[in-house]
């Protein structure tokens, strides 16, 4: 496994990117593009942002043809990152500058390069200062060392905790940031007893420290003692793409064109929108996380083109575990337009945007950011929920949903699922809570019981409801029993009410349920908050495509993956099993599944998976990816070598390619051939410590 783990970190696989931050990238960053920028351009690209600004930001600044282009796009860079447009500040990027002043003056000691460039420089640059930072300087058995722990923000894609490293590798030298699996604990050890493993050892020192040595994710990523795995690579590389986040590069593109009409784009604070989350099992047997997002057209500009009125909005979802590992992430357009009658008549509805997302049990935080494309407004809501098995294990209750209508489904329309949907009934959500005394009000809420409780004495489970007023005062009450046998063969009922509001004064009240089981269970209690109103409850308008089929490929691929991202690596494997053999798939889902099998170790299953597309798209740079790296883990050294050789040709030349390729020549026997890779590597990237050692070794 740890052999395993060391060469999956020295190639991009289309299952997880790794992008590390090397010691050297900042010197070979200045090497490879502005070289004929005059000084000062190339200072501000290299040193004074290259924290911050993105891939396509710099290669449109470089074909920059004058300084005039370049001062416009200097005062358009800050601009689209003030958080506050407008007024004098730009708080952004005096936070900006105050942290490359503290890294110069704190890292930038005793050191060859200014402290912004050093490892725990930009470190600190991007993602500002640790919550708490631990020092382990004059240990024995321990190189100079560096604990740093971070609570990162939702919004930057990172877990929300997570440790960094820094070390003086062989004692000597800046502090470099380590890599869990390509350096490995051993690196941090200065002398120890051989007979006491490096777990151990560590642990000894500091328990923080020996569970960073092994996995950058507390009491996560896979964790185990004394065993490496892939979550801190994943972590890295995420690192690396919060530059990527920060702005839209149009501006520059229209710079460039010489657009004298630039206008400025930005992404406002978050702001808040009506929402609900809810976890559930269904009757078939699967589990889901849905959620549903509300906002009236005056909270997100739309704009306006001739005689139309469009929106452009992204939506971006992720489900994390607790521990901080991401298990389903995805982003999907939604665009539409109305003309100006149609909006006119509309324009007081509501829009929804709902999603049913498959999910395994367990518990996560689901987070929704929906970025308006076209204002670049972005809103952002989050949850935790807790998905229950699909087999009922114990007496329980889900969440109360609050709904202004239901439909019926049957037929054809069974053979697909959507957000809110139980059994044959689709709820009409309102997330907003806020219901008129002209409509009756709709509750949902599903119920557990273990199936072989089904006969037990008494045969009832006992609901009392009520709504109550903000004085506390029960406005509705009543009670219902319900048939243990009503349970499905999985111990799912849903519970359906429906309540007319036409008594009830305007105003806010608290729908309740006390629910009994008749043995002797705690009596359950849940509650939902409610307003009403006298106006007429307008019907949402549904934006984007929400119904899917809960057995295509692409949602048994996503549920592989949480199975796998959790640890459970034989429940993927029985997903991925009968896709190999489908010849329904795409090339695309076919990366997808060997992606699956590479991260499982399943080396000969990852070949499999793609062979025959490999033969139709021989120069296909993620087919080669794939080969090449599980060629590789297979001891195929010969068929990886001339894999990876292809992979440079269609890609260009990187280190991580050139690397495992000088590994794949050494164990095929080809020994120059290995130099020379390594050499060529070392060219792109001087500071690769343990390249250059490798090539020491074998010369």
């Amino acid at each position: 496994m740890e052999r395993s783990c060391r060469n999956l970190a020295v190639i991009l696989s289309t299952a997880i990117v790794v992008l590390t931050f090397a010691a050297a990238v900042c010197t070979a960053a200045v090497a490879a593009g502005g070289g004929d920028l005059p000084r000062q351009w190339q200072r501000w690209l290299n040193e004074e942002v290259f924290h911050i600004i993105s891939g396509r930001e710099r290669e449109l600044f470089l074909r920059l043809e004058n300084d005039e282009q370049r001062e416009q796009f200097l005062a358009k860079f800050w601009e689209v990152r003030d958080p506050t447009p407008g007024t004098e500040r730009n708080e952004y990027r005096e936070e900006h500058e105050r942290r490359l002043q503290y890294a110069d003056e704190t890292f930038g000691r005793g050191s060859v390069f200014r402290g912004r460039l050093t490892d725990r420089g930009r470190m600190y640059v991007t993602l500002g200062p640790p919550q708490n930072r631990y020092d382990f300087p004059n240990q024995a058995s321990l190189y100079p060392t560096e604990l740093w722990f971070y609570e990162a923000e939702p919004r930057l894609g990172l877990p929300p905790y997570f440790y960094l490293i820094f070390f003086k590798r062989f004692g000597a030298g800046d502090y470099v940031l380590y890599n869990p699996v390509i350096d490995g604990p051993g690196a941090l050890m200065a002398q120890g007893n051989p007979l006491v493993d490096k777990w151990t050892a560590l642990r000894a020192i500091d328990v923080n420290l020996a569970q960073a040595a092994y996995s950058y994710l507390p009491t996560g990523g896979g964790f185990e003692e004394g065993r490496t795995n892939l979550s801190s690579l994943v972590l890295l590389g995420r690192i690396e793409q919060v530059k990527e986040q920060n702005a839209d590069a149009t501006y520059a593109e229209r710079i460039l064109a010489g657009d004298e009409r630039v206008t400025t784009e930005y992404t406002f604070g978050t702001s808040e929108l009506a929402s609900i989350i809810v976890p559930l099992a269904d009757e078939r047997g699967r589990c889901y996380i849905d959620f549903a997002v509300s906002f009236l057209p005056e909270q997100v500009n739309l704009g306006q083109y001739q005689k139309k009125i469009y929106g452009a909005l992204k939506l971006v979802t992720r489900v994390g575990e607790e521990s901080g590992r991401t298990v389903f992430s995805d982003s999907k357009d939604i665009d539409f337009d109305l003309s100006l009658d149609d909006f006119d008549s509309i324009k007081t509805r509501p829009f929804i945007i709902e999603r049913r997302i498959p999910s395994v049990p367990g518990s996560y935080n689901v987070s929704v950011t929906v970025r308006n494309e076209v204002s670049k407004e972005q809103f952002f809501v989050a949850g935790e929920v807790t998905v229950p098995p699909v087999r009922a294990v114990a007496f329980g209750a889900g969440q109360i949903v609050l709904a202004q209508d239901l439909a019926g489904l049957k037929g054809a329309d069974l053979d697909l699922v959507r957000p809110l949907q139980f059994a044959d009934i689709k709820l009409v959500a309102n997330p907003l809570n806020r219901f008129s005394a002209k409509n009756p009000l709709i509750l949902h809420c599903p119920l557990y019981l273990p199936p072989e409780r089904r006969l037990e004495q008494p045969a009832e489970a006992l609901v009392e409801y009520s709504i109550v007023d903000a004085r506390g005062e029960a406005q509705v009450n009543g009670t219902q029993a319900i048939p243990k046998q009503a349970f499905s063969a999985n111990g799912i009922f849903h519970l359906f009410m429906r309540w007319p509001l036409d008594e009830l004064a305007p105003g806010n009240y608290t729908a309740v349920l006390k629910i009994d089981s008749g043995a002797d269970d705690e009596p359950l209690v849940r509650r939902a908050d409610f307003a009403v109103s006298a106006a007429a409850l307008q019907p949402p308008i549904h934006l984007g495509k929400a119904e899917f089929d809960p057995d295509s490929p692409e949602v048994l691929l996503a549920l592989a993956r949480m199975w796998q991202v959790k640890g459970y690596p034989d429940q993927a494997e029985a997903l991925l099993a009968p896709m190999a053999e489908s010849s329904n798939l795409s090339v695309g889902q076919r990366a997808e599944l060997a992606g699956l099998y590479l991260e499982l170790e399943r080396y000969e299953e990852a070949v499999k998976a793609v062979e025959a597309q490999l033969i139709a798209r021989p120069n296909d740079a993620v087919l080669l990816r794939i080969t090449g790296l599980a060629y590789f883990n297979l001891s195929d050294f010969g068929r990886a070598a001339k894999l990876l050789q292809r992979l440079l040709a269609q890609e260009g030349e990187s280190t991580e390619v050139l690397n495992l390729l000088g590994r794949a020549h050494l164990g095929d026997g080809e020994k120059e051939k290995a130099l020379a890779a390594w050499e060529r590597s070392l060219e792109l990237d001087p500071g690769q410590a343990e390249i250059r050692k490798l090539l020491d070794d074998n010369r």
